[in-house]
């Protein structure tokens, strides 16, 4: 999407899409000839930003990276939860959070509970996409929405402290997601 519109600009409809229809998954690419924009783009999120007079390999570098996050998009987690086995895409999960042997499960639609371990869960989803912050938390990068040594804050206000056995690890991960800054440090 082009930030330069004639009647509203790109960055007004990506903040629509993000907090008006609360769209958190949506991947969107500016374009501009200016570079003037990128401070405005922490509250979209946007999957990339790309400068005018556009280059072929550019467009298809972001295309293969849209391509690669739609896959994990598909994938769902499976849970069993009072005797019913429940799937939740793994793109909606906020984040898990144990609690004894008990699991909280927060997603876009809502919450559930089962038991488990959290270790288990951080095997059987073998994802880059998910952060282990301390030892009842993994959480889903794109629900981040700042950082600093010692914390970390969800995009739903939530703050989560890091652990100071995991903030050297957690910190190289979020600083190498954030490279193309999706996410603000505190």
């Amino acid at each position: 999407m082009d930030i330069e519109l004639t009647e509203i600009d790109g960055i007004a409809i990506g903040k629509y899409l993000r907090e008006e229809l609360n769209n958190q998954t949506t991947q969107i690419v500016y374009i501009s000839s200016l570079r003037d924009f990128a401070m405005d783009l922490f509250a979209v999120r946007p999957l990339h930003f790309l400068i005018k007079p556009l280059k072929k390999e550019d467009i298809f570098s972001v295309l293969d990276l849209a391509f690669k996050l739609k896959t994990e998009e598909e994938a769902c987690f499976l849970f069993q939860a009072q005797g019913v086995t429940k799937s939740v895409p793994v793109h909606k999960i906020r984040y898990f959070e144990s609690n004894a042997r008990k699991i909280k499960i927060v997603h876009e639609d809502g919450e559930d509970e089962f038991y488990g371990k959290l270790d288990d869960i951080e095997t059987k989803l073998n994802n880059k996409y998910f952060l282990r912050f301390h030892k009842s938390f993994l959480v889903h990068y794109r629900w981040i929405r700042s950082f600093s040594p010692k914390e970390v804050i969800l995009n739903d206000g939530k703050t989560i402290t890091i652990t100071r056995s995991q903030q050297k690890k957690v910190l190289e991960a979020l600083i190498h997601i954030d490279r193309d800054g999706l996410i603000h440090r505190l």
